[in-house]
């Protein structure tokens, strides 16, 4: 029977909760991810959906105003969620990685962090994307509103 090497144990174990930690705070199916202070990007465009001017002098003007807003908003919301998390595996990095007293293992948990920090990055920015897609076809949406008649 063949001993398990216990360098290869810890670094599997790490693996494995870094990947669980992750994968429970950003899900890359969805991007949904559970911060406490900030704003998922893919709810805001919510909030502006529906706008309509129809009738006004500078509808077309006023959608452009709100889809602006959107897309500040959507960016705002990206940015925060962006710097949260680059705290929370600064953090996670210096609690788990840094106490590693083998160099080898210290430098494979700094390794598996980045990996984590990159993968979160990605999909915070893909949700971002989507968000600004979303204000794009509100604006859309709001400018062809803008030919109807009351």
């Amino acid at each position: 029977m063949m001993t398990p090497n216990p360098r290869a144990l810890r670094l599997a174990l790490l693996a494995a909760a870094i990947f669980a930690g992750a994968f429970s705070f950003a899900n890359s199916a969805s991007a949904q991810w559970s911060d406490p202070v900030c704003v998922d990007p893919n709810t805001v465009p919510g909030v502006f959906e529906g706008y309509t001017f129809n009738g006004a002098v500078k509808c077309e003007s006023y959608c452009k105003m709100v889809a602006s807003n959107c897309k500040s908003l959507v960016k705002d919301a990206a940015s925060c969620n962006q710097n949260s998390w680059k705290g929370y595996w600064n953090l996670f990095d210096k609690a788990s990685c840094d106490v590693q007293e083998n160099p080898q293992d210290r430098k494979d948990c700094n390794a598996m962090v980045k990996g984590q920090r990159s993968l979160v990055h990605g999909e915070i920015d893909s949700s971002k994307d989507m968000a600004l897609d979303a204000c794009d076809m509100n604006l859309a949406n709001c400018i062809a509103n803008c030919a109807l008649v009351l």
